[in-house]
C-alpha cells in the first residue's frame, strides 16, 4: 500500500516537472520564432548594411595604396636629390678652398675699383676720406702731427679748350704720375680730389715736413715737363695749399675743417700768382 502510494505520488511530479519542461521549450520555441522573424524582416537591411561597409573598407584600402604609392615616390625622389647634394658637397669640399680664394680675389677687385679713380688710378674721393679718417683718429689719439696738401693744375681749362679733352685727360695722368714721383713714403697717400685737384695725406707729418713734400711734388711736376701752350709758364705748374693739425692748442674740430684750411690756402696762392705753395696761417 505504501509502495503504491509513493509510486503515485512521483508520478504525479512528475508529470508537473514535464509540464513544466513542455512550457519552458514552447516559451523558447516562441522566442526563436520572434527572432527568425526578425531576422527574416530586417535581412535585407543587415545585408545592405555590411555591403556598404565592405565598400567603404575597399575604397579605404585603395586609398591607402595610392598615398603609400605616393610615398614611395616622394621617398625615391628626395633619396635621388639627397645624392645630388652628397655630390654637390663633395665637390664644394674638394674645390671650397679655391671657390674661396677666387672669391676673394674677386672682392679685392671690386673694392680696388670702388676706391680708385678711373682716369688717373690714384684713390678717389672716397679712399681719400677714408684715409684722412683714420689718421685723423690717431692723431686725436695719439697727438701725432697731421698734413695735408691741396693742389689745383693751373689754368687747366685753357689747357682743356686749347689741346682738347683727350689731350686734358692724359695731362691729368701725367700729373698723378708726377704727385706720385714727388712723395717718399708707403704712408702718404696722393688722391685725385676732384676735377683738376687732388689732396695728399701725410701722416706724423709737421707743417715743415709738409712743406719739403711741396717742394718735392713742384719738383717732379717740373721735371716731367707737360707743355702748356696758353699758360704764362712753359710747362703745366700748380698751386698748393697746406694745413697742418696738432692737437695741443687746436681749434680744429673734425678732418673737414682741415681741409677746409689747406682750401683757403690753395685760394690764396693762385690769388698771389699760382705755380706757388702757401701755409694756412688764418681763420677759415
Amino acid at each position: 500500500m505504501l509502495e503504491r502510494n509513493k509510486t503515485q505520488l512521483m508520478s504525479a511530479e512528475d508529470e508537473a516537472a514535464l509540464r513544466e519542461e513542455v512550457m519552458r521549450l514552447k516559451s523558447e520555441h516562441y522566442d526563436l520564432q520572434i527572432v527568425l522573424q526578425n531576422a527574416l524582416d530586417h535581412g535585407d537591411v543587415m545585408q545592405q548594411e555590411l555591403a556598404e561597409r565592405n565598400s567603404a573598407l575597399n575604397r579605404e584600402v585603395a586609398e591607402r595604396s595610392r598615398i603609400e604609392s605616393q610615398l614611395k615616390s616622394l621617398v625615391a625622389k628626395l633619396q635621388a636629390e639627397c645624392s645630388e647634394y652628397e655630390v654637390l658637397v663633395d665637390i664644394l669640399a674638394q674645390h671650397g678652398d679655391a671657390l674661396e680664394d677666387s672669391r676673394s680675389q674677386e672682392m679685392e677687385v671690386l673694392e680696388k675699383e670702388v676706391l680708385t679713380d678711373a682716369l688717373t688710378q690714384l684713390p678717389n674721393r672716397r679712399a681719400l676720406d677714408q684715409k684722412l679718417r683714420f689718421h685723423w683718429n690717431e692723431a686725436m689719439r695719439d697727438g701725432v702731427p697731421l698734413s695735408i696738401i691741396l693742389g689745383d693744375v693751373d689754368h687747366f681749362k685753357l689747357y682743356n679748350d686749347s689741346l682738347g679733352h683727350p689731350a686734358g685727360d692724359e695731362c691729368l695722368r701725367r700729373v698723378a704720375r708726377a704727385l706720385l714721383a714727388g712723395t717718399r713714403r708707403p704712408s702718404d697717400m696722393v688722391a685725385r680730389y676732384g676735377g683738376e685737384e687732388f689732396c695728399l695725406v701725410l701722416p706724423h707729418t709737421n707743417s715743415a715736413g709738409a712743406q719739403t713734400v711741396a717742394n718735392c711734388l713742384m719738383a717732379a711736376l717740373a721735371g716731367a715737363a707737360i707743355v702748356h701752350p696758353k699758360s704764362c709758364h712753359p710747362n703745366v705748374t700748380l698751386s698748393l695749399g697746406i694745413a697742418t693739425f696738432v692737437k695741443k692748442g687746436s681749434t680744429i674740430l673734425n678732418p673737414e675743417q682741415l681741409v677746409e684750411q689747406a682750401d683757403a690756402a690753395l685760394y690764396e696762392a693762385k690769388h698771389a700768382g699760382r705755380n706757388r705753395f702757401l701755409v694756412f696761417e688764418g681763420k677759415v
